[in-house]
């Protein structure tokens, strides 16, 4: 009689398990989507300036670009410091929160505390889903979960889709 409920019991676990690591997969696509919001706002500035912001909080009062036409926009990009919650430094302290630390003029550091590790996007070499992507870091692997950052050397010009999933996130 007990190895009939044991079975079952291991099923639901298993189960459970999977739905948690799909959970938490797309929750990481989140992490990541913020962290595009991150680029592309501090992308904005430093095509605006010619230099990295300081600090993110700076980043969101500058004026810049991200269009090919080069048309001035608040870098901001009609985003509250509420929508898009930006610690300083390069430990994002929970699962979810993203982080921002400039190194130089054109260095920054983004990190993203990620709940699970992740493969490597696939062998793009730089274009994904046909979109030319010019920073292929975003492409590697996550080794652990936790805390992940990104060195990312500015490039003039840029605009960015970094970690956005293949597919929509239901």
């Amino acid at each position: 009689m007990t190895v009939r409920y044991v079975l079952p019991l291991a099923l639901l676990l298993a189960a459970c398990s999977a739905e948690d690591g799909a959970r938490d997969r797309q929750l990481d696509e989140l992490t990541l989507g913020r962290i595009n919001d991150v680029l592309n706002i501090t992308q904005c500035t430093f095509n605006g300036t010619g230099t990295a912001p300081e600090t993110f909080d700076a980043a969101r009062s500058v004026e810049g670009w991200l269009a090919d036409d080069r048309t001035l926009q608040a870098c901001n990009l009609g985003t509250t410091p509420n929508q898009i919650p930006v610690q300083e430094g390069n430990r994002p302290a929970a699962p979810g929160d993203v982080s921002y630390k400039s190194a130089s003029a054109t260095m920054i550091q983004i990190c993203g505390n990620f709940r699970q590790p992740s493969a490597a996007r696939g062998d793009c070499k730089g274009i994904c889903g046909g979109v030319r992507q010019p920073y292929a870091q975003f492409e590697q692997a996550r080794p652990a979960a936790g805390p992940f950052c990104y060195e990312l050397e500015l490039l003039k010009g840029q605009r960015t889709d970094v970690g956005m999933p293949a597919a929509p996130v239901q």
